[in-house]
């Protein structure tokens, strides 16, 4: 946890002992790690070698992002659908006349392109066997799919990680573009983005890593693969210096200082990729999570310290991540070439090192004023003061407990206490702008207080919650 006024040199210092103790692991031969603010690098580590010359990787070479991609398929399918060419809910079969195979459980629909983005297309985890699939040729994979497809569920009801799903959302894309997704994600989003060093070809030009898999003691060179109809699971190319970007990007949009509705995707649009969509359980070291899920090409996990979005890679010769929180603008991206050699946990447990607390929620001013006329009500006695500003309370707030009744609760909840001590009021937090606790110091525990007010602008009071705490229940 850090502290947001921490010089950036501690925070590259942080990383770094993270990132050095990653790779003495020895998980692959090369490493390449990049610690950004808003897109732009605060300062990268370039360990090991990224091919046969023995040179190091630098911020510009190239790695296979694998499943990153995920993140840009997404963002193609959604601009699409932001300029009507592609509904997200027409199931995928409506889309892809071709497509004749799908072994549909009984009493369901075929999934749609929502149900595929966001994992829930009821189709099976199928790791690592897409992964040697990339240069599929779309006869060859239309012919594979109307061969036949099993179904773990029924689609829409559950998560389960499917590239097949990501391929077809690929097909579906170039059935509404009119041309091959490769070139309708770098029309849509790479180019306009500036994102040079992105691609999925290795002609894309030098420095590109060399992937690696270990047999026995020895690290062995591993092909690149071709374009073909499953790169929409992972095909790309990148850097740490475009991640960055790409991240700051869809960062921007939780930031009304930073964010441009005039960019290939709206502010909103980019927030809808970086919410849960279809929820999963954290693994059991996540206990900490509040929840995890996918949204589209996106993983987001929720917490006390706020949200955190990330995807990782994984293919033959290589492995990444790219993790961020969007409400300090941090992240973390990392490299490493060799066959599934995750750098996932690096960049978790950095990040969440060099994150600062979630920022204070700011309550409206009409919550704060409530507030205080509740606490000065309590203080004096009379929550029946409440009723001078009778402007200020919803009307469901005494058609739910009349103020006589709510005075009756107060003195009984204060005489259960032994009495207020009349100190302040102590541990007062809003979670949301329109609420507000807090607790007042008793005898034997807290009167814990609580406001919430309703949407009207100004805002009213509409509900008033007070309860007694023994303080062998805090």
């Amino acid at each position: 946890m850090s502290d947001p006024a921490r010089p950036d040199a501690d925070l590259l210092a942080t990383v770094s002992d993270h990132a050095d103790r990653w790779f003495a692991g020895g998980s692959a031969p090369g490493f390449a790690w990049g610690l950004f603010r808003d897109g732009k690098l605060i300062g990268t580590g370039m360990l090991g070698h990224a091919g046969a010359d023995g040179a190091p990787p630098t911020e510009h070479t190239a790695f296979r992002i694998a499943s990153i991609t995920k993140s840009f398929t997404a963002a193609t399918a959604l601009a699409l659908r932001d300029r009507g060419q592609l509904d997200l809910d027409a199931p995928v079969t409506d889309l892809l006349d071709w497509l004749v195979g799908l072994d549909v459980p009984d009493g369901a629909a075929p999934p749609t392109v929502r149900m595929l983005l966001s994992m829930s297309g009821g189709l099976t985890k199928d790791d690592p066997w897409a992964d040697r699939l990339e240069a599929l040729g779309d006869d060859e994979f239309r012919a594979m799919i109307n061969s036949g497809v099993r179904f773990g569920a029924w689609p829409g009801t559950r998560y389960a990680y499917s590239n097949l799903g990501y391929a077809l959302v690929g097909q579906a894309i170039e059935a509404a573009a009119g041309r091959p997704f490769p070139a309708v994600a770098r029309e849509l989003i790479i180019d306009p983005l500036g994102l040079d060093r992105t691609g999925f070809d290795v002609r894309m030009g030098d420095p590109i890593a060399t992937g690696y898999a270990r047999t026995g003691r020895q690290w062995e060179p591993q092909p690149h693969t071709a374009p073909g109809a499953f790169s929409p699971i992972g095909g790309l190319f990148s850097t740490v210096v475009d991640l960055a970007a790409w991240a700051g990007w869809l960062t921007a949009a939780w930031r009304p200082d930073r964010f441009d509705d005039d960019a290939p995707l709206s502010a909103a649009t980019r927030r809808e990729m970086q919410q849960i969509v279809r929820a999963y359980p954290p693994e059991p070291y996540e206990e900490h999570l509040w929840g995890k899920g996918y949204g589209y090409g996106l993983v987001i996990e929720e917490s006390g310290r706020g949200r955190t979005v990330s995807h990782s890679g994984g293919y033959p010769g290589f492995g990444s991540h790219l993790r961020w929180d969007p409400a300090s603008g941090l992240g973390i991206v990392g490299f490493g070439n060799a066959r599934y050699a995750s750098p996932a946990r690096f960049c978790a447990e950095a990040l969440a090192a060099v994150v600062p607390d979630a920022p204070e929620v700011v309550p409206w001013p009409e919550t704060l004023a409530a507030a205080d006329r509740v606490i000065a009500a309590i203080g004096a006695g009379d929550l029946g003061a409440l009723a001078v500003e009778r402007d200020a309370l919803s009307p469901n707030l005494v058609q739910d407990g009349t103020l006589a009744e709510r005075q009756a609760e107060l003195v009984s909840a204060i005489d259960f206490l032994g009495g207020l001590l009349g100190g302040e009021p102590v541990g007062a937090a809003s979670d949301d702008p329109s609420k507000r606790s807090w607790d007042l110091p008793a005898g034997r525990g807290v009167l814990r207080c609580s406001v919430s007010m309703n949407p009207r602008s100004p805002a009213q009071l509409q509900q008033l919650v007070i309860k007694p705490v023994l303080r062998a229940d805090l």
